[in-house]
């Protein structure tokens, strides 16, 4: 299981009310990926752009290399 920090994680109300600041600190590096939790459950995961982009090419990546065997 993944571990997260104490300020990756964000309830859904909270996110709510202060998603300027949290994709503030996303752009700016402050913080890698934000989990939020819904009835202490964690349900979805926000990530920034170039986060997202490189993940995106790693997965085109192995999807390459699986091809080529």
């Amino acid at each position: 299981m993944v571990g997260y920090s104490r300020d990756e994680i964000v309830g859904i109300t909270e996110l709510k009310n202060s998603l300027g600041r949290y994709i503030d600190q996303l752009s700016s590096k402050t913080i890698n990926r934000l989990v939020i939790f819904r009835r202490s459950k964690p349900e979805a995961v926000i990530i920034s752009i170039k986060e997202y982009e490189s993940l995106k090419e790693a997965a085109y990546k192995l999807e390459d290399m699986e091809i080529r065997r």
